[in-house]
């Protein structure tokens, strides 16, 4: 999750928001697969459309402005090239901001998050070692 989330960093969440609230594109989530927590940022919601070409990222057929690093070769294909893919009812596309390399909902094998498996939503990050890169994550 690089550059929102440095290794060393600590992460607050609120594991009951989304008992109460929708999960909305651009919120970063904690999520947990066969017994491992992450952290990444939904990209896509239900009935979204999101296609990456040439390591541009589309949504609903607009080009993102993400402010991430763009993949450029020798990246694995598909982190480049991927879809599109319509997101069902129940799932979310979440990507790391780490573009260049990160494992998400690009890989085939990885597959896209359904929405019991999100524990609930990040809200500060913070490093006991360096409070230069505190940050709040959640939205306002």
């Amino acid at each position: 999750m690089q550059p929102t989330i440095w290794r060393g960093d600590r992460v607050v969440a609120d594991l009951h928001f989304f008992r109460t609230h929708d999960i909305n594109r651009r919120d970063v989530i904690v999520y947990k697969r066969e017994n491992t927590f992450f952290v990444k940022r939904v990209e896509a919601v239900p009935g979204d459309v999101i296609e990456g070409k040439g390591g541009t990222i589309f949504l609903n057929g607009k080009a993102l402005e993400e402010g991430f690093e763009k993949p450029v070769e020798p990246a694995d294909s598909f982190l480049l090239t991927f879809g599109p893919v319509e997101i069902p009812p129940g799932q979310y596309f979440v990507l790391g901001d780490n573009r260049p390399s990160s494992l998400d909902n690009r890989s085939p094998a990885y597959g896209p998050i359904k929405e019991n498996e999100i524990s609930g939503l990040a809200l500060f990050v913070y490093n006991p070692f360096n409070h230069s890169h505190d940050k709040r994550l959640a939205r306002e």
